[in-house]
């Protein structure tokens, strides 16, 4: 995939959030249905952690090492809301104890500002994460809960109509 060489925004236009989608797919494999993620959350933002270590050696220069970056998403409050079939699948998880579910989740970022409409840069995560971190709230019924992205990391191209992504992987 060729490397990008602009941001499809107007001069001196900054970016709008809502440019960079995360989406959880909640069909198969070989059918994904990709939910946005996020309704209701004001502020989130993927982190990357890089584990680096700076040390100077003995002549007096300092190098720094990095590993590839773990990225990590919190989604909150994140309120239970119907026709989430995301929330759905997090719900039966947990309450059925079935813990590896929670790790084999296939999960797309979407750059709306990278690309052109129906080809928006995109990547995709099969083999990623989610958890739950509480279930509760005061006013409504909240279920945050982290992203990390990992996994076979493919990029591709993605086009969203009408609210529903469809993801090409790259040649």
């Amino acid at each position: 995939m060729a490397e990008a060489t602009a941001f499809n925004l107007g001069s001196g236009q900054k970016a709008e959030r809502n440019l960079l989608i995360a989406f959880a797919n909640t069909g198969t494999s070989a059918a994904p249905v990709w939910e946005a993620m996020g309704y209701g959350v004001e502020d989130s933002s993927i982190e990357f952690d890089f584990s680096e270590k700076t040390k100077t050696d003995i002549l007096g220069l300092t190098s720094t090492n990095l590993k590839a970056p773990s990225r990590k998403q919190s989604f909150e409050p994140c309120e239970i809301r119907e026709g989430s079939a995301l929330q759905l699948k997090l719900y039966n998880a947990m309450r059925n104890e079935r813990w590896s579910e929670l790790m084999a989740m296939d999960l797309l970022i979407v750059h709306k500002y990278v690309g052109t409409e129906g080809a928006f840069e995109a990547e995709r995560f099969t083999g990623s994460t989610i958890i739950p971190k509480s279930l509760g709230g005061s006013n409504t019924l909240d279920m945050p809960y982290d992203v990390i992205y990992g996994g076979t990391h493919t990029l591709g191209s993605a086009a969203i109509a009408g609210g529903v992504a469809t993801f090409t992987a790259a040649a």
